[in-house]
């Protein structure tokens, strides 16, 4: 559930670049992001992120530049040390991807409910 929460902020606050995101000017939207992820985890009741969220965030990125947009200039510019992944991104629409972030989130959400509930017959 971390990993696939882990950029729910940008469902209500948009995407931001991280140049601009992590620019001076831009610290109320930090401060805007920063509260808003409490929230969600709180209503989600998700710990602090775990830093293989990070590491894969940071592979990812470089793994969709690599297959999606190999001749954009910033490619390399942020997470110089990360390493893509050796699979290759298919593109989705964005229809197929809300049908299979939905259906990951039911599953994540199911699986955690019987625990719970086994947790609570013990």
């Amino acid at each position: 559930m971390e990993g696939l929460l882990h950029d729910a902020t940008e469902a209500y606050l948009n995407d931001i670049a991280s140049p601009v995101k992590h620019a001076p000017e831009f610290a109320f939207y930090r401060d805007a992001e920063k509260r808003l992820d409490k929230v969600i985890r709180e209503a989600f009741k998700l710990k602090a992120p775990h830093p293989s969220i990070k590491t894969a965030d940071e592979r990812i990125y470089h793994t969709e530049f690599r297959d999606l947009m190999p001749d954009h200039p910033e490619r390399h510019k942020w997470y110089p040390d990360a390493k893509p992944y050796n699979f290759e991104i298919e593109p989705w629409t964005p229809e197929y991807a809300e049908r299979e972030f939905l259906l990951r989130f039911q599953k994540l959400r199911a699986s955690r409910i019987k625990v719970l509930r086994e947790l609570m017959a013990i």
